[in-house]
């Protein structure tokens, strides 16, 4: 029998057939064979990976607690590129220090990965595909920034609450089209507006701030004032192209009331800040902003597929934001997020999913579905002729969204109705196709990938080894 078995599996390894791969819940109750992707207003949370000076990663993945950063912009390092320097002080130039910017990360930040004494994060940026904004939402954009007497200053350094008042403070927040690397940010700026807003000038004076966007929400281990500033941005478009992905722009400045030296966007120079300001991320205070997209998630095919003794379930689904926002994109199937449910005359008691192809840790995969297949042997079960029903459901890694695919088999007549395109990334299409018991597959079937095969076959050869104590 162990012979006899294997000789199958390799066999349908040589034609290359088991796909690699694989708040608005849908009711799924009596729903016809197709896809219910979400297509509601959707809140999504992004989060900013605070990493140094440089451009930080944003995705959906909530921060490490065990990770948090205050960086020091500089010793003197004021950002006055539209006035003289202030006498008896230093500076280091003109730059702009209190600008930051952010860019779109479709991979994790592995947080228990540690270069440098910082966590590590793939440099890829990108979005998987288009993504529809709900516009009559604003984004709610939320950044924190710590109080600090010089940029030298450190966390370990003793330093009384009220710390130097900064007048007039502006938080600008600006979502673009682009995320091209380039010296001086040049193209990060060039890209169309998504959104954008900015905070009410406030005057930060520790915990007597009196402001309706700018609060002091706490203090840091060194005594320094924390300042939440929080900004509703403003779409100037709907859609976000995956070709172009997005950026996040961040300027902090004082408000000058005569407008000459206020609007470092239109000029990069051409703002004013003492330094007196970093910016500060820890487990309670995390850079964020949420917005709402019609589709943040999407099932792209769900296929049954009769192979020998064994009915196969192919499955896909993706995120725009990455494949690392598909929930259950792990391993272990008690991550969640990714279920089949197989209804009908019998119960499909050797079910089991055998493969799982979640590309979140390669280099130039991140926007790839994650593809998943389970393998029900049916006729070892026994299972009696009939009309059966699969379904399957998968969420988003924060759980606001929901998709659901439904197919249809039928064990007897070798009926299947598959949904979802594979090459095309259509998910709104089901076909019928009659597929005899154990016949060989037709070459429609959907593709497969090395990794996945092997998954396969050694899933297949475990349950070989089991069957043969």
């Amino acid at each position: 029998m162990v012979t006899m078995v294997s000789s199958r599996i390799l066999s349908l390894l040589s034609f290359g057939i088991l796909v690699f791969g694989a708040t608005g819940a849908v009711a799924q109750d009596n729903l016809a064979p197709g896809i219910y992707n979400p297509d509601v207003s959707t809140p999504v949370t992004m989060y900013f990976h605070i990493n140094g000076l440089q451009d930080v990663p944003i995705n959906t993945q909530l921060p490490d607690d065990r990770y948090g950063s205050s960086v020091p912009v500089g010793l003197a390092t004021h950002s006055q590129g539209c006035v003289d320097a202030p006498a008896g002080t230093t500076t280091l130039g003109s730059d702009t220090h209190h600008t930051y910017y952010g860019f779109s990360s479709p991979g994790y930040v592995q947080y228990d990965v540690d270069q440098g004494g910082e966590p590590r994060y793939h440099p890829e940026r990108g979005i998987s595909f288009d993504v529809e904004m709900d516009q009559s939402v604003p984004v709610d954009f939320t950044w924190y920034m710590q109080g600090q007497i010089t940029g030298g200053d450190s966390d370990g350094v003793p330093m009384h609450q009220a710390s130097p008042p900064v007048p007039q403070v502006v938080m600008r927040a600006t979502i673009r089209q682009g995320d091209e690397i380039s010296p001086g940010h040049t193209a990060f700026n060039t890209g169309e507006i998504i959104a954008q807003g900015q905070t009410a000038p406030a005057d930060l004076m520790g915990e007597n701030t009196q402001s309706e966007d700018v609060t002091f929400v706490g203090s840091a281990d060194n005594g320094a004032p924390i300042y939440a500033f929080n900004a509703k941005l403003d779409y100037q478009k709907g859609t976000i192209d995956a070709e172009e992905s997005y950026n996040v722009r961040v300027d902090l400045f004082i408000q000058d009331p005569l407008n000459t030296c206020s609007d470092p966007q239109a000029d990069e120079s051409g703002y004013l800040l003492p330094d007196y300001l970093r910016v500060h991320t820890s487990p309670e205070f995390r850079p964020q902003f949420t917005w709402n997209a019609f589709n943040p998630l999407r099932i792209e095919y769900l296929h049954p597929q009769f192979i020998g003794d064994d009915l196969v379930v192919h499955t896909s689904t993706n995120s725009p934001w990455g494949n690392y926002d598909v929930r259950g994109d792990q391993e272990s199937e008690s991550a969640g997020g990714l279920e089949l449910e197989l209804t009908g005359p019998s119960i499909p008691v050797t079910l089991n999913r055998v493969a799982l192809t979640a590309r979140t840790h390669e280099h130039d995969h991140h926007t790839e579905a994650v593809d998943a297949t389970w393998v029900w042997e049916y006729k070892v079960d026994g299972a009696q002729d009939g009309l059966y029903t699969a379904v399957f459901t998968a969420k988003n890694d924060q759980e606001s969204a929901e998709a659901v695919a439904v197919a249809q088999f039928e064990i007897g007549s070798g009926k299947i109705v598959g949904c979802g395109n594979q090459a095309s990334g259509d998910s709104s299409d089901c076909e019928e196709s009659i597929q005899e018991d154990g016949a060989a597959p037709t070459e429609d079937s959907p593709g497969v990938g090395f990794v996945a095969l092997l998954g396969v076959l050694g899933a297949a050869l475990v349950a070989l080894r089991r069957r043969a104590l």
